[in-house]
């Protein structure tokens, strides 16, 4: 039988701030998938076009888009079980490639969706700052439990 370390505090709380992640993007998932409308009222703004006049000239775009947002949904939710897997993970030890690879996964997945919401002035971009702001705090704790101090 193989025996484990007892993981450090930090260890922990990445564990739990990834979990925390995790749970999010597969909820997102569920909101791209089920609730979210084609068309937000940021989006509109963005376009540049009043929601009639979009409907009337592509009427086929509400039912796209709602077959695109079911894909996307399904990328984050992978994206989350991907995360809750690495998390659950951490107790295999520290490496830098792992970290690496957490961080370009946090900036390429949700810090990008941040920087792109607060780019169309979206309604909710001050909401959605809290994800990537877990992410980075479980890598901080990553970092932290490598530290000899």
């Amino acid at each position: 039988m193989r025996r484990t370390k007892p993981a450090k505090p930090a260890d922990r709380a990445a564990r739990i701030l990834l979990l925390a992640s995790a749970v999010w993007l597969v909820g997102l998932r569920a909101y791209f998938a089920l609730f979210r409308p084609p068309l937000l009222p940021e989006d509109v703004r963005f376009i540049g076009l009043s929601t009639a006049n979009t409907a009337l000239n592509s009427p086929g775009l509400g039912r796209w888009l709602r077959l695109v947002f079911i894909v996307l949904g399904g990328f984050i939710a992978a994206s989350g079980f991907v995360t809750a897997y690495v998390a659950l993970s951490l107790e295999q030890g520290a490496s830098l490639a792992r970290e690496a690879l957490l961080a370009a996964a946090g900036s390429t997945g949700v810090g990008l969706m941040v920087v792109v919401n607060f780019v169309i002035g979206s309604d909710f971009h001050w909401l959605l700052i809290g994800p990537p702001l877990l992410w980075a705090a479980a890598l901080a704790c990553r970092w932290r439990a490598r530290s000899p101090l």
